[in-house]
């Protein structure tokens, strides 16, 4: 089976305006897009979170690219054959595309960065995505044969080897651990294939793109430099946007898009997303180790009013599942919904689970560990008060800066940690996987949680994989290895001179190359 591509797209704004405009300042050739915090790295292979992946989907293209409406498209594959059992898929990689120097991209490159992606002496940061991705030889490629990988170049084809089929597989592919790695990259000399090309870094400061010359689209790519501001400070970030040094801002916060409202500030963009606020209990600590207490924790919170105060007239939703309601092929349990956001004597089951600790509420003391960003809202400081108003504890908050905060993750450095997860493509698994992974807030062991995903992953049919992912989030519902709270939507302010502006992509991301100045 061949696929070809509709290149037609379709873009459904939710947009929400704020009163009247303020001026645009920035020169008529470069975008400025705000960023909350330093990347991690600039690496397919190291980056880790939103920071880095927004600036590497500028630099890099994968075998597939994501459109407006967040679909798999041909990015340097130009189209793609499947075999009937929907497990070899054969690219066929476009002619003429080139590196950034000017030299060719070939699939050997692909083999080359999926193996790298594999080798544990590398330790990518996402090189589990392989096991997601289902490739067949992915154990033992990630065990140290990286040739084992079901990968190979066949001339101007890259053939990918399934162990089984994958559904998600071309939109898993648009994820950035799969962009690929020049042989001849460097850190101090950057070498990338996608529309824009490294120009400077300055940490904590800005990241300088500049178009690239040697980019198959590049006469598709309107804009020719991008320079991302890096600012943590929201504050510092709307008033750089009020200014006009500032055409995007990142994404706000509740408190943050409260102001811009009070003070009338134009465009703010919203789209709903692939994305669950949660709150990740370390089970190593004695209490959190308690189901009963978690389940305190969790019923203690009233998601709704968390949601209607914190985000008033837009398309957030309070949470009760992990897995965001958007997610194709997937809706949440509704007797679940039911106790977690509609049931009167929720509070009182709270005391109970609280009671049937043994432990004194009056003696717990708990630390909540968050980016600094997810600090500033307003959202933290009502649960820790919800907490306090029906179950009697304390709670304390720390604020990390984004590379403290995912190395306090993967160290296991926190009591509880609060942060939104995005998923890496449409599908339940993006959320439910990930659980097992032992990086991050894994692994969740659990023998019927790992049967349904198993049952599910046997499934063609998105159809059929439902109740076997809906049978997993009632097993998290009990177990409770995360606490969802909220679906957040994504919020930037925009400035009008910004054409080409989209909220349709489900994940969030906004491809500068499909923006243009207008003035």
């Amino acid at each position: 089976m061949k696929i070809t591509f509709l290149c037609e797209w379709v873009l459904c704004f939710w947009v929400f305006v704020l009163s009247s405009a303020s001026g645009f300042a920035a020169p008529s050739k470069t975008l400025v897009r705000g960023l909350p915090d330093q990347p991690k790295q600039l690496h397919p292979h190291y980056f880790g979170g939103s920071p880095g992946a927004q600036v590497l989907k500028d630099l890099y293209e994968g075998l597939m690219v994501q459109n407006p409406s967040g679909e798999p498209v041909p990015g340097m594959a130009a189209n793609v054959d499947i075999s009937p059992d929907r497990k070899t898929y054969r690219f066929t990689m476009r002619e003429g595309i080139r590196w950034s120097d000017g030299s060719a991209v070939t699939a050997e490159d692909f083999v080359r960065s999926f193996r790298t992606l594999a080798d544990p002496e590398v330790r990518a940061t996402y090189r589990w995505y392989l096991r997601t991705g289902q490739f067949s030889g992915a154990d033992e490629a990630l065990a140290g044969n990286i040739k084992a990988l079901g990968v190979k170049a066949e001339n101007n084809q890259l053939v990918l080897q399934l162990q089984q089929p994958v559904p998600y597989i071309l939109e898993l592919l648009t994820f950035p651990s799969f962009l690929p790695v020049a042989k001849q990259h460097h850190s101090d000399k950057p070498v990338s294939n996608g529309p824009y090309m490294l120009i400077s870094e300055t940490p904590g400061k800005t990241i300088r793109l500049r178009k690239n010359p040697h980019y198959y689209g590049k006469e598709q790519v309107a804009i020719q430099e991008v320079t991302y501001q890096i600012q943590p400070d929201e504050l510092k970030m709307l008033e750089a946007f009020r200014e006009g040094s500032v055409n995007i801002t990142s994404h706000l916060t509740t408190s943050a898009q409260l102001i811009a409202r009070t003070e009338h500030l134009i465009r703010a963009m919203e789209n709903e997303s692939l994305a669950t606020t949660i709150l990740v209990p370390n089970q190593k600590h004695p209490l959190l180790a308690n189901a009963d207490f978690r389940r305190a924790l969790s019923l203690a919170l009233d998601r709704t009013a968390l949601v209607n105060s914190n985000y008033p007239d837009s398309h957030a939703r309070p949470a009760c599942s992990f897995t965001a309601p958007l997610t194709r092929g997937f809706s949440p349990d509704k007797k679940h919904c039911h106790l977690l956001l509609s049931s009167a004597d929720r509070h009182h089951q709270a005391g109970t689970h609280m009671k049937n600790t043994g432990v004194n509420p009056g003696q717990v003391a708990l630390t909540v560990t968050t980016t600094k960003k997810n600090g500033s809202d307003w959202l933290l400081n009502q649960m820790v008060t919800q907490w306090q108003a029906v179950l009697g504890i304390q709670v304390k908050v720390r604020l990390l800066n984004w590379k403290d905060f995912t190395r306090a993750l993967a160290d296991r450095d926190y009591e509880l940690a609060l942060f939104s997860w995005l998923a890496g493509y449409n599908d339940a698994t993006a959320f439910l996987l990930p659980l097992q992974n032992e990086k991050g807030f894994g692994p969740f062991v659990n023998p019927d949680y790992q049967k349904q995903l198993e049952l599910a992953a046997d499934q063609s049919r998105q159809s059929d994989r439902l109740p076997y992912y809906q049978q997993a989030e009632t097993i998290l519902a009990q177990q409770l290895p995360v606490i969802p709270v909220i679906h957040p939507t994504f919020v930037q302010l925009v400035k009008p001179a910004v054409g080409g502006y989209y909220t349709s992509n489900p994940e969030g991301w906004v491809h500068t190359r499909y923006l243009r100045l207008l003035r």
